[in-house]
């Protein structure tokens, strides 16, 4: 679940309703899902790929129209409809919430990144595809929705260091991808970033836990199956967070924050994993890959569909990490 990698803040909790007056008549955010139509592929395997484009258009419509306040015209024609017609069942409900949570002042830049998207659908459309067919050939998820979302100039600069990529899983049956089409890398992004969604659905799927509860440990991990899992299908593609730290500062992180596995401090842990004040960039994605690549190594005979099913504990004990404790 990713990014600025996998992107799992909780920082707000917002109403999950809404209710505009509109000519006298109460207008929802499922009226504008449904009015707005968004365009629908499904692939052959019967999966659906949603491109929220519509959504974005329709903000921009009323924003060139006059509109005084962006923040809250995102909220009412992007943030809430999206949410609500699609996510708010959603395993991960919260963390998705927080992840639509950016609102947009670049019009320009929207307009250019939707036109990106809308020349290269068919692109993205054979390479979700693609990319789902090469997931199933080791363990099996019957049908997910891909989200397709334009970026908005909040977070471009961070898109920019993740290869024009971004993307988190919603739950067992959802995951979220947002592109910036300018990127060079984005499409080779894609691929990998699908596949370590995909773990993460899966993972889900077999042991679901709210994120507010997680422990460091189970972070880790959870992240470590993820990358483990996408570098298998697509061992050319180097991704900056599975590789941020040098060996000494490995081996010095770990010296830190292995008394914090047990630590369910949301913060703190969010810190460790994504990089502070205190911590490397990405820290916590690099000691987690690196964890599951040592308990594979030690352990090489087990399949994709057995050490999925390991627990925390037991890819702990059994990498090379353990016997650093």
């Amino acid at each position: 679940m990713k990014h600025l990698k996998s992107y799992i803040p909780l920082k707000r909790l917002l109403p999950l309703c809404f209710i505009l007056v509109l000519f006298g008549c109460k207008h929802s955010a499922n009226d504008d899902a449904n009015s707005l139509k968004p365009a629908v592929h499904v692939t052959p395997a019967g999966d659906k790929i949603v491109f929220l484009d519509n959504f974005y258009n329709a903000y921009l419509k009323d924003a060139r129209a006059g509109a005084k306040n962006y923040d809250t015209l995102y909220s009412q024609k992007i943030e809430k409809p999206v949410y609500e017609n699609y996510f708010s069942a959603a395993e991960y409900a919260e963390a998705v919430k927080d992840f639509l949570g950016f609102s947009i002042h670049d019009t320009a830049g929207i307009q250019n990144t939707i036109i990106g998207i809308e020349n290269n659908r068919e692109k993205i459309e054979n390479l979700v595809a693609a990319a789902l067919q090469e997931c199933r050939k080791y363990i099996k998820i019957e049908k997910l929705s891909v989200f397709i979302k334009p970026v908005n100039g909040t977070v471009k600069a961070d898109i920019k260091k993740t290869g024009g990529i971004m993307s988190l899983t919603a739950g067992s049956q959802q995951i979220i991808i947002v592109i910036d089409p300018t990127v060079l890398s984005w499409s080779t992004m894609l691929e990998y970033c699908i596949a370590n969604e995909y773990m993460h659905a899966y993972c889900t799927k077999i042991d679901y836990s709210k994120m507010s509860s997680w422990s460091l440990l189970q972070y880790l991990v959870y992240e470590g199956k993820g990358d483990v899992y996408a570098h298998m299908i697509f061992p050319g593609v180097n991704v900056p967070w599975t590789n941020a730290l040098s060996e000494e500062e490995k081996a010095y992180i770990w010296s830190r924050v292995k008394m914090e596995m047990r630590s369910e401090e949301f913060y703190l842990n969010r810190g460790i994993m994504y990089g502070n004040d205190t911590y490397p960039q990405w820290s916590g994605f690099t000691i987690g890959y690196n964890m599951m690549q040592a308990a594979l190594k030690n352990n090489p005979k087990l399949t994709p569909e057995e050490w999925v099913k390991l627990s925390p504990e037991k890819v702990l004990a059994m990498s090379d990490y353990e016997a650093m404790k």
